[in-house]
């Protein structure tokens, strides 16, 4: 059972656009919240997911506040 999402296409890639976090994320190295809800990210091109956790594709997006690399589930995302 995979369950879809809005902010997906059919071959399983995020769309790419700007995006805004629905929560806040946390660094999966030291568990420091890193991203706070509410805050912009970019998706540059179809962006594949690079693992699962829990059946969930985890994505890696451009966080453009700190202009880094975070994490995040496609529920993790809003417009």
């Amino acid at each position: 059972l995979t369950e879809s999402y809005w902010n997906m296409m059919d071959d399983n890639v995020l769309s790419p656009g700007t995006y805004h976090l629905s929560e806040d994320v946390a660094s999966p190295v030291t568990g420091e919240f890193i991203a706070k809800k509410g805050t912009t990210v970019i998706v540059d091109g179809n962006c594949e997911s690079i693992d699962r956790l829990f059946g969930i594709p985890i994505f890696e997006v451009k966080h453009v506040p700190t202009k880094t690399k975070i994490y995040v589930s496609p529920k993790d995302l809003t417009r």
